[in-house]
């Protein structure tokens, strides 16, 4: 689960910053969505820092684990897209 953890952390931040790239920090900071991806890739960088820093996961970390529910919230915005397409709307 670790290394999953890792692997999803790495495309995240990939893909923020292919789109930072693509259309620009105006516009990225102007789409409240990523506001929230970008609160959620940068909570997981600092805690790979952290762990890095410490060690591993230790016991100081454990209160980043009550924070990792923030990374439930980026499946809210596939639910979202979900939702305003009509032909999903039909099949749900």
């Amino acid at each position: 689960m670790e290394k999953l953890n890792e692997v999803f952390t790495w495309v995240f931040i990939v893909e923020m910053f292919i789109k930072l790239n693509a259309i620009g920090p105006k516009k990225y900071i102007g789409d409240r969505m990523n506001w929230l991806d970008g609160f959620v890739v940068n909570l997981s960088i600092f805690e790979m820092l952290m762990a890095l820093f410490s060690g591993g996961a230790g016991g100081n970390l454990s209160a980043f684990k009550t924070i990792r529910i923030f990374r439930t919230f980026r499946v809210l915005r596939v639910v979202r897209l979900l939702r305003a397409l009509h032909s999903m709307q039909v099949i749900i």
